[in-house]
């Protein structure tokens, strides 16, 4: 039973590692999702073998560092954060896109301590080499790392497509993950370096430190780039002014700041010319300045507005969105995301959801690492180079931690670090509890109660929650609406976390259903009146969340239902009073209602809250043209970025054609014509537009130049000019 179960924890703790390899095509959020939930199994699992082995065997017992006090106020912390927060139920939980919460909270705690309390520097003898724990697994860390970086690279020499465009991210989904990831593997990679004594080993570690920074590079994320040459600069200088036994170490650190120095300044210098124009991570490297920054900061602000409001234990985990949209600065409206979920930096993220309390709880394990790394008298559990590296991969850490939040990734790595480092300092100290247990009363008694309370641990965890997740996938791949409908309604009915992301999905694709006349009307009632069920339990759950009502207000807009509609988008406001679409969503309702003076009453109210944004200037704008608005005012509202917007806005091309404004049309189909010139369909709108301003002359002179341009539309272009030339309308018989 111990060998079995040595085992299990061993291969458990080694598998995480391999998990950012992950993608679950049949579920829902695929980058996302199936690394998550095979994260929380597999820490379960691990964590129910290790507890078994520990009473088995003294030797994997815990042992007192201060990062276990620490880690564990945090959790105490932020449960009571969670349960008094704004929605406990999304704390303790969260959903598929994010996949945080409390519950992976205490799996990253879970596979810390396991981590620290079995992994050593102790010799062991594997394959009949000694080595130890944690080289080894390492060195394991490095084999996944090769696989995902291989990813990485397929997508950066075009073997495989990138989910970003020209900025890689492998089978992580999102750069900005590919490049924590990154991160943390160079330090690893250095690591493994530093302990290796073959020649070749330390060849090939070097090599792959490089190749982990070039592919960090190449994901273009400029807070993590940041962190990597801050993290090597601090731990570089670090080794240069205290290691004094090593020359060659020396050098090569002091070599690295150089480089990172010279590099720095060189991009900098040269950032305007074309080879660093052309290049998406070059470009984005030397974008790097505080205007950069500016929606950042607009968004700590929003946050410390919504701690004053809760500033003991804050809002709780994954309610960030609340205080986004109750503090919402109009002048983020057209230049940021309407729903952020995160304040994009983690220490504004922890004061957020878990209060003073809750970043003071997160801000002690920091000072725990400081000072173990740093304390003298604490030092000799590493050496100078090990010191170095720490430095360098927790200020690299923490430097990314400025703009990014954490995920899956960080979570991993960052439990691996706080393991090492806790399994060095806890070394010598004595393990807990210090009494012996009975083998057999382990194997008869405990053992079947911690395998039951772990298998339903696994199962009302995760299980319902990934049945959900892939019946959402089922939906979207099923071509008939029957079973589509069944799909989503077994997705809701399996009682998961994610209700309000399969609420969405379903409401948008009975809307879809709905607008399908092909279908038949017995179904398509079907879908609506259980999309609209849901929405209103959705509401019911979450009546502060002004997200929920704004997609209501799409529901309801997309079924004519205006009073519904309304009644929905009043509510929204109510919660976020200051956002601009939801203004803009009033004027779209009162625009199908007839009701123009009123449509253009809530347009300028939506202009007025920020004149900068541009969707607000193009609503505004077409609301005016509308109702008759001359071209001088039209060009009032318009800023020169806005024009491009509101010559290809669907809404603003349905307002001069409907008011008659053939003038504006002619303009806003030459814009279209000259941006792309390809646009078949916009060099017949604008010749048209011109046959209606009674300029025949020039339509012909229009669809003779598109016949040219585009020889596949020349016979409809040469119908249409005989039709003009013989004074008939252009679509005559064509």
């Amino acid at each position: 039973m111990k060998e079995f179960l040595q085992w299990l924890v061993f291969a458990g703790c080694a598998a995480v590692l391999f998990l950012p390899l992950v993608v679950s095509d049949s579920m829902f959020f695929p980058f996302i999702t199936g690394k998550n939930f095979w994260f929380r199994i597999i820490v379960e699992v691990t964590l129910a073998a290790w507890v078994l082995l520990a009473l088995y065997d003294p030797q994997y017992r815990p042992r007192f560092s201060w990062l276990l006090p620490t880690t564990g106020a945090l959790l105490v912390v932020m449960f009571f954060a969670n349960l008094l927060g704004e929605l406990p139920a999304k704390s303790f939980w969260s959903n598929y896109e994010r996949m945080d919460g409390y519950v992976t909270l205490v799996h990253f705690v879970g596979y810390f301590i396991v981590l620290g309390s079995v992994l050593s520097n102790k010799v062991i003898i594997v394959f009949g080499k000694k080595t130890t724990g944690w080289y080894l697994f390492f060195c394991t860390a490095l084999v996944a790392a090769v696989l995902v970086t291989y990813t990485g690279l397929s997508q950066f020499l075009g073997w495989s497509e990138t989910t970003m465009g020209s900025r890689i991210n492998g089978t992580l989904g999102n750069a900005a993950y590919m490049a924590i990831y990154m991160l943390f593997n160079v330090f690893i990679a250095l690591w493994v370096l530093v302990h290796t004594k073959a020649r070749a080993g330390q060849v090939v570690c070097a090599f792959l430190a490089a190749l982990f920074a070039w592919v960090l590079f190449l994901t273009a994320t400029r807070g993590t780039l940041l962190g990597l040459a801050g993290g090597t600069v601090v731990g570089g200088l670090y080794i240069v002014l205290l290691n004094r036994d090593n020359l060659l170490v020396r050098r090569v650190s002091l070599g690295m700041i150089t480089l990172i120095v010279i590099a720095g300044g060189t991009l900098f210098t040269f950032k305007d010319t074309a080879v660093v124009q052309d290049s998406v991570a070059l470009q984005r490297a030397t974008a790097i300045n505080l205007s950069e920054l500016d929606i950042r900061i607009t968004i700590w602000q929003l946050a410390l507005n919504g701690i004053e409001e809760r500033p003991v234990l804050g809002w709780g985990q994954g309610n960030f969105n609340f205080i986004f949209n109750e503090f919402y600065n109009p002048n983020l409206g057209g230049r940021a995301e309407e729903w952020y979920d995160r304040g994009h930096n983690v220490f504004i993220d922890w004061l957020s959801v878990g209060g003073v309390l809750g970043l003071i709880a997160y801000l002690s394990i920091w000072a725990v690492l400081a000072y173990y790394v740093l304390w003298s008298p604490l030092r000799t559990r590493f050496s100078v180079i090990e010191r170095g590296l720490l430095l360098g991969i927790l200020a690299g850490y923490f430097i990314h931690n400025l703009v990014v939040f954490d995920n899956i990734v960080s979570y991993i790595f960052f439990a691996i670090v706080l393991a090492l480092i806790h399994s060095r300092m806890s070394e010598g100290a004595p393990t807990w509890p210090k009494q012996a247990f009975n083998p057999m009363l382990v194997t008869q008694v405990v053992a079947p109660i911690v395998l039951v309370v772990t298998a339903l641990t696994v199962y009302f965890v995760n299980v319902p929650s990934m049945q959900a997740a892939t019946d959402m996938i089922k939906a979207f791949r099923a071509s008939d609406p029957t079973v589509r409908l069944e799909e989503f309604q077994s997705a809701l009915n399996r009682g998961g976390f994610a209700q309000q992301e399969i609420t969405e999905q379903f409401a948008q694709e009975a809307l879809d259903v709905a607008r399908n006349e092909a279908l038949d009307a017995a179904v398509r009632d079907r879908f609506l009146v259980a999309a609209e069920a849901e929405l209103k339990n959705l509401i019911a759950a979450k009546p502060t969340d002004a997200r929920v009502y704004v997609f209501a207000t799409g529901f309801y807009r997309g079924l004519n239902q205006l009073d519904a509609a309304r009644a929905n988008a009043q509510l929204a406001l109510q919660y976020t009073p200051n956002k601009p679409s939801v203004v803009m969503e009033q004027g779209l309702i009162e625009y199908q209602a007839g009701n123009v003076v009123q449509m253009n009453t809530f347009f300028k109210q939506a202009y007025d809250l920020n004149p900068e944004n541009r969707a607000a200037q193009v609503m505004y704008a077409a609301g005016l043209v509308l109702a008759g608005g001359g071209r001088a005012e039209i060009d009032e509202i318009l800023s020169e970025r806005a024009w491009p917007e509101f010559a290809t806005d669907r809404f603003a091309i349905l307002a001069a054609d409907r008011s008659q404004n053939f003038s504006l049309l002619a303009d806003m189909f030459a814009y279209q014509v000259e941006a792309n010139p390809d646009n078949a369909q916009a060099w017949v709108s604008l010749s048209f537009t011109q046959y209606r301003l009674g300029e025949a002359a020039q339509a012909v002179e229009t669809l003779t130049a598109a016949g040219e341009r585009l020889p596949a539309i020349a016979p409809a272009t040469q119908c249409f000019i005989k039709n003009i030339e013989a004074g008939n309308e252009p679509g005559e018989g064509c």
